[in-house]
């Protein structure tokens, strides 16, 4: 079943408060939902009123469902290196030779740097490096579901070079 986060998903969040902290697991479902106004909590949209999105990927992590919540931007480092969780989510996808993300593959995110604050009264923003692995060649999403308690989401997505960039 997909997460709701209107509904409050796993309820579990991963958390990435010191440089060096990183999540990663097994990838138990992937979707493409639109962003959220930190202030608002309303639905986030680009000037031109298409919606900005966000990768939400529900992990298992040491017998614990964690979702991350992977939003783009290109940020300049100042300190560390990396770039956007979702930018590199893509990275390390592309660096597996494929270009979707898929239940049963594996997924880890690391904390790498900060980027230059670009709005008054706001954190810098949070920089990433990811790794990777899709799943076994010949792969059964179904029989995975039900064998390991997948649920019943069998979803994937693939990137779309048309969405804004961040």
């Amino acid at each position: 079943m997909p997460i709701d986060i209107d509904e409050g998903g796993t309820g579990i969040s991963a958390k990435f408060e010191r440089g060096g902290d990183k999540h990663g697991g097994v990838i138990l479902n992937a979707e493409r939902r639109q962003a959220r106004d930190f202030d608002t909590g309303q639905p986030k949209v680009w000037p031109d009123g298409n919606p900005v999105m966000q990768y939400v990927i529900t992990i298992r992590e040491d017998g614990e469902e964690i979702a991350l919540y992977a939003r783009g931007g290109n940020f300049t480092a100042v300190k560390g290196k990396g770039e956007s969780m979702m930018n590199a989510i893509d990275t390390a996808v592309r660096a597996a030779g494929t270009t979707r993300i898929e239940a049963g593959g594996t997924i880890e995110v690391t904390f790498t740097g900060l980027g230059e604050i670009t709005k008054k009264g706001m954190n810098a923003p949070k920089l990433f490096s990811a790794s990777y692995t899709p799943p076994p060649k010949g792969f059964d999403t179904e029989t995975a579901q039900s064998a390991d308690g997948f649920g019943d989401n069998n979803e994937t997505f693939g990137y779309d070079d048309d969405d804004p960039p961040f």
